[in-house]
């Protein structure tokens, strides 16, 4: 996994699936490491699948056909989730969304809020 896919607060598993928030002291331990520096070594992405949507915040939605938190909705794509904000889906899409820190990383930059996550 890229460090430059990261940001603080991301959440990302270990080699032994603890799952762990990134903060300023694994990233600046990773970034500065002799080797591999710009690999978050030792951590590896959440995949995003529908048994743990609901651990962060997003319910199954029959009107949708898919998975909502109120304002985005996420249905299955063919590579990944699809993410639209809006009551029509498709005001905003964005596709093949995979790992759970990328879906962070887009709606916090969107909205400049966190996902509550409970995994």
């Amino acid at each position: 996994m890229k460090a430059t896919e990261l940001r603080i607060n991301n959440i990302v598993k270990t080699e032994l699936d603890v799952l762990v928030k990134v903060n300023y002291e694994n990233i600046r331990c990773q970034t500065f490491a002799d080797s591999g520096i710009g690999e978050f070594k030792g951590y590896e992405p959440i995949i995003i699948t529908e048994e743990i949507l609901p651990n962060i915040g997003f319910e199954w939605d029959i009107y949708y056909q898919g998975f909502t938190d109120g304002n985005w909705v996420l249905t299955r794509g063919e590579k990944g989730f699809r993410l639209a904000y809006g009551k029509r889906r498709n005001d905003f899409i964005v596709y093949g969304i995979e790992c759970l820190h990328l879906l962070q990383n887009i709606i916090y930059f969107l909205t400049n809020r966190e996902l509550t996550i409970n995994l």
